[in-house]
């Protein structure tokens, strides 16, 4: 994906606050559920890159994604990217 095309998807990602509309934007920027990494990433970056940790184990791609998702709509990350300085 273009750096442009990818800034534009992870701005859309920052306007949702449901899985919902999540998944809406990954349909309408084509990223189906084949690319679940790819999906994590662009949340990951949308949040402002976090740190996730993992006390046991090492969770499949699957749950780390419904982690991430599940990161995303605490929508703790936006009160981060105000701290920092970032518009969304």
């Amino acid at each position: 994906m273009k750096e442009e095309d990818r800034n534009i998807v992870v701005g859309a990602l920052r306007a949702c606050s449901n899985k919902k509309a999540l998944e809406n934007v990954f349909i309408k920027f084509d990223i189906g559920t084949a690319f679940l990494e790819e999906r994590r990433e662009l949340l990951l970056e949308a949040m402002g890159n976090p740190q996730m940790f993992f006390s046991i184990g090492e969770p499949s791609l699957e749950q780390r994604y419904e982690l991430t998702i599940q990161m995303f709509l605490s929508m703790s990350w936006k009160y981060s990217l105000m701290r920092k300085g970032m518009h969304f």
